[in-house]
Parts: C-alpha cells; sequence; structure tokens
C-alpha cells in the first residue's frame, strides 16, 4: 500500500488507506479500533477485581476486598481495581502504561522459569540414606535435600550470570562490536558460568512426583526461558526500572506489614491452628451474610 517508514506511527491502516485513495475506509477502521479497544479494555477490567478478591480471600489483602454483592460479584474490588486503573491513567502516558506491563509480565514469566527449576529439583518424598558426601558431578539417584540445595543455589547464580551478561550485551555493545578484551572477556565469562552451572543442574536427580503436564526439556527450556526475558526486560528504559520499582517496594510494603501476618497459607502451617475464610455478600433484602470456611 504505501513504504513502511512513511507510515503513521499512532494511526498507520487510516494513513494507509487514504495514501491509496480509499477515504472512507479509514473510518471504518477507526470504529473498528474503538470497538476493539473498548473489547480489551472491559477484558482487562474484569480480571483483576476477581485477583483482588482471590487474594483478600486467602488473607494477601485487605479483607474488606471480599465483600461481594447479592449476585456474587466482588464490589469493593471492582471500585478498588477501577480508581487504581483510572490514577495510573492519569498520571503515565501511553508509552510509560505499556513498559509496566511489558516489565511485569517478563518479571512474572521469568519467576516461573526460576520457580519451575527449583519445584523439579525439590528433594523427593522417599527418603533417601546418603552416606558419602554430597558431589555435584555424582550425585545420587534420587534428589535428596543436598541436591535440591544446590540447583537452588545454581541457579541464584545461573540468573545472576544471565543478567549480567544481558546488561553487558545490551549496554558494551559497541565494544563487542569493537571487540575490546574487556567486554569479549565478561562475556565469555559469564557465558561460561551459565553453561556450567545448566550442566550441573542436568545432572541433579529430579523429583519423582508426576503431573498431568510437566514442562519438558528441564532445564534447558526454563533458562532459556530467563535468558529471553532478562534480555527484553533490560531493553526497557530506566524510567521504566524505577517506576517498577516502587511499584514493587509497594506490593512488599503490603505484604510484609499486613498479608504476612494474615495469610490463611501461614495459618494452615501453624501448630493448632485452623485457617478461616470470610466472605460477604449481600442479599436481596439488604442483609449482610459472611460465610467462614
Amino acid at each position: 500500500m504505501m513504504p513502511y517508514y512513511l507510515l503513521d506511527e499512532k494511526s498507520p491502516l487510516p494513513v494507509a488507506f487514504q495514501h491509496i485513495g480509499w477515504g472512507p475506509a479509514k473510518y471504518v477502521v477507526a470504529v473498528g479500533s474503538l470497538c476493539a479497544l473498548s473489547t480489551s479494555l472491559l477484558g482487562s477490567m474484569f480480571p483483576m477485581p476477581r485477583v483482588l478478591f482471590a487474594m483478600a480471600r486467602d488473607g494477601l489483602l485487605f479483607q474488606p476486598l471480599t465483600k461481594v454483592t447479592s449476585k456474587g460479584s466482588p464490589a469493593v474490588a471492582t471500585i478498588a481495581s477501577g480508581i487504581v486503573a483510572a490514577f495510573m491513567a492519569l498520571l503515565f502516558d501511553l508509552k510509560a502504561l505499556v513498559d509496566m506491563m511489558s516489565i511485569g509480565t517478563l518479571f512474572a514469566y521469568t519467576l516461573v522459569a526460576v520457580c519451575i527449576l527449583i519445584l523439579r529439583y525439590q528433594e523427593d518424598p522417599v527418603e533417601v540414606q546418603v552416606k558419602s558426601k554430597f558431589n555435584p558431578l555424582k550425585p545420587p539417584p534420587l534428589a535428596t535435600a543436598s541436591t535440591s540445595q544446590a540447583v537452588t543455589i545454581m541457579t541464584v547464580i545461573s540468573v545472576a550470570s544471565m543478567v549480567g551478561l544481558c546488561v553487558t550485551l545490551t549496554q558494551a555493545i559497541d565494544a563487542l562490536a569493537r571487540v575490546e578484551a574487556w567486554s569479549v572477556a565478561l562475556v565469555c565469562i559469564l557465558g561460561t558460568i551459565v553453561l556450567i552451572n545448566t550442566a550441573l543442574i542436568f545432572r541433579q536427580p529430579q523429583n519423582g512426583t508426576k503431573a498431568t503436564f510437566m514442562m519438558p526439556l528441564v532445564p534447558f527450556l526454563p533458562i532459556l526461558s530467563i535468558f529471553i526475558n532478562s534480555y527484553l526486560m533490560v531493553q526497557l528504559g530506566p524510567d521504566t526500572w524505577i517506576r517498577y520499582a516502587a511499584w514493587m517496594a509497594v506490593g512488599l510494603a503490603i505484604y510484609f506489614i499486613y498479608g504476612i501476618r494474615f495469610s490463611t497459607q501461614r495459618t494452615r502451617v501453624l501448630p493448632g491452628t485452623a485457617a478461616i475464610e470470610t466472605v460477604c455478600s449481600k442479599t436481596e433484602k439488604g442483609d449482610i451474610i459472611e460465610e467462614k470456611f
């Protein structure tokens, strides 16, 4: 239709149709874009109150967020999420919001890959008597506390090395292009650390517990996922990292001040206690019903 470098960044399709003489088509595209945007916004706003409701029911967020209407809708969580979304839309422009969404999604995917590595090599429920000293090159046939701890340590070292490698590949790209000794040596050292740790993790015995679906190619696929996600995250600007750090600080403050004390999971593991979850609902007559389970 037209060269890509002449397209408008904010509205490429209407400009392209205007360029080839299809003027009325741009109005069709505009209406379709508005419909798609409205659907996307509604689809994004509906799950968030349910997430807040579930977290509040587990004790990680404040108890009023568990209140629901007579129809079962989480009213307080819906209002709270709407206020937060409107406040963020007021403060930040579109690019900042997109970058925050991107870094949050990539960070969540990275955590999933790290958790897969740690959980897959957890201690096997079957007790194993290991008489010899633990050797990562000659591990026991079944997963033990020693192998699980070793995998956790190697995972942390691998993640730190991959982050350093991604930062080097991003920030020192000019030095690498000039084949400067320090940049090449740093990339080789960090890459070697990642490869050695991957090989050592691969030699460790995995947990024997079977699930309906289990990620294949462990530990290679999770480590590749961590590397790709880390590389994409370091491409984002410092402003995005500062905003995300502030957002994480707020979340961690809520967790350590409130959530860690009232978590139902913490109540389950404490001896002599029973977890109680409260869900408030309102009937058609206006009566408030509290369900404890």
